[in-house]
């Protein structure tokens, strides 16, 4: 997947921006168990998309940086990640100036 960052307010100690990403992955593929009436549990049944070699992914995410040090800042991220709401926090490590 790829992802671009635009920030939106940049000073030296932090920023805030969106990330906007996409891509493909391999194809889907579930397992799923049928019960019947009565608790009755039939074979395993595998179900695979056969439209599609890849699945499209897609991302769009606010992110924030507080920066600790010169080069490791930390942050929160929230959003939508391939339909899902995602949410989480980051530890970056900066090697480039």
């Amino acid at each position: 997947m790829a992802t671009k960052h635009a920030n939106v307010f940049a000073r030296y100690r932090g920023s805030i921006g969106f990330s906007f990403g996409a891509g493909v992955g391999p194809r889907l593929k579930a397992d799923y168990r049928a019960q019947g009436p009565g608790g009755l549990v039939g074979p395993t049944e595998t179900y695979t998309l056969r439209e599609l070699a890849v699945t499209p992914l897609f991302q769009v995410l606010v992110r924030g940086d507080v920066r600790i040090v010169r080069q490791i800042s930390v942050g929160p991220f929230f959003g939508i990640r391939n339909g899902f709401v995602a949410a989480g926090g980051t530890l970056r490590v900066h090697l480039l100036k």
